[in-house]
């Protein structure tokens, strides 16, 4: 965060780590789901057994994400009470319930919040938007699998055709309404579920990309790197919190998408595998989603602390 004179409101850049963030996720769980729901006319995988598995999912996912949650919503309870602002109190609180239940978005459109940089009278929890986003996703994202594999086994068709062609539609949907969006409102669009679907669509279509497709090695490393060298530079370009998600979001889910598809092709592994696989670099990838959870309300209160 970059801090102007004294007398000006402190400002910052947005980069693209969040869009990143949608886009591989939406990725590996089609993915998931594409091995899961693929074979529809396989006997062996009846409706039942598939229903099945989607509640042993939906508890495997919940095991994951929600301990992490409550301990970060469990500490800016009490950080809120020790320093927060008796007039920002009351909005920590409502920000903790929504969180909590993943609709932190919606509650930062109720309450008419942009995404600020980060200031003494900025929500500790307004970073909770892309979880909320991402929970959403995650729990109605399956649901939808699983219908498109019910129908495909009910009329004997390809469930891969009729997903991609679900996927493509509901993307292309929102991305249109994302640019109407942002061209009327884009602080509202900026948290709009409808209108960051599109990024998670995008990761979601990337899924069906066959491996066998850019098998060589130097197609693949250039790939990697260049699809890492837009996500870079994406902070550098575009301040995210007055653009996104317009179509100079394309830039980082581009690059994203870059990578994904280079990084997954069926060859030997190169410079970016082993620089990527490095134990350093497996560490911080494993902490990843605790360190984002942490690091915006400590920043917050400790700038509320301080006075700054």
């Amino acid at each position: 965060i970059r801090f102007a004179a004294d007398t000006i409101p402190s400002m910052g850049r947005v980069s693209g780590g969040v869009d990143v963030f949608l886009v591989i996720s939406a990725y590996f769980l089609t993915r998931k789901l594409l091995s899961r729901f693929e074979d529809s006319s396989n006997e062996n995988h009846p409706v039942a057994q598939q229903a099945g598995w989607l509640g042993r999912h939906y508890a495997g996912v919940l095991s994951r994400l929600v301990p992490s949650v409550a301990i970060v919503l469990l500490g800016v309870v009490v950080a809120s009470r020790l320093f927060a602002r008796p007039s920002q109190y009351l909005q920590n609180l409502r920000e903790i319930v929504a969180s909590a239940l993943y609709y932190e978005n919606w509650e930062l459109i109720g309450s008419q919040l942009a995404y600020e940089a980060a200031g003494p009278d900025t929500s500790p929890l307004q970073h909770f938007w892309s979880p909320s986003v991402q929970g959403q996703f995650f729990l109605l994202w399956p649901l939808l699998g699983f219908g498109v594999f019910f129908l495909a086994l009910r009329h004997r068709t390809s469930y891969r055709t009729v997903f991609l062609c679900v996927i493509a539609t509901l993307t292309a949907a929102s991305f249109g309404y994302a640019l109407l969006l942002v061209s009327h409102d884009q602080q509202v669009a900026y948290f709009n579920s409808f209108a960051r679907f599109w990024e998670l669509g995008a990761g979601a279509l990337i899924a069906f990309v066959p491996t066998r497709f850019l098998a060589r090695g130097w197609a693949k490393e250039l790939g990697v790197w260049a699809g890492i060298g837009m996500i870079v530079l994406s902070g550098f370009l575009f301040d995210g919190a007055s653009l996104f998600p317009g179509v100079q979001t394309l830039w980082p889910v581009s690059g994203t998408l870059i990578a994904l598809f280079a990084a997954s092709r069926a060859t030997p592994p190169g410079l970016s595998a082993r620089v990527l696989g490095a134990p350093a670099v497996q560490y911080l990838s494993a902490i990843s989603y605790q360190l984002y959870l942490w690091h915006w309300p400590i920043l917050v209160f400790y700038i509320q602390v301080r006075g700054w």
